[in-house]
């Protein structure tokens, strides 16, 4: 599994940051942190849109995002 922390960072880089780690990484479940909503829904959407099943976990300002790759993908 691997971790992307991304607290901290503005709204594009988790996105881009996630989009990274799906390209390079196919098939492997990844750990997001973050710590904004709207970055959490941008990161699900994508990952969803990928082939991932999301778990979206925490609470304001400190959210985990567990993405797990598809069994069909």
């Amino acid at each position: 599994m691997i971790e992307i922390d991304v607290k901290g960072y503005s709204r594009g880089i988790p996105l881009i940051r996630t989009r990274e780690a799906i390209k390079n990484n196919p098939g492997v479940a990844i750990t997001v942190l973050l710590d904004t909503a709207w970055s959490a829904e941008d990161v699900s959407r994508y990952a969803r849109q990928k082939g991932y099943a999301v778990e979206k976990r925490g609470e304001v300002g400190n959210y985990q995002l567990l993405l797990t790759p598809e069994k069909n993908q």
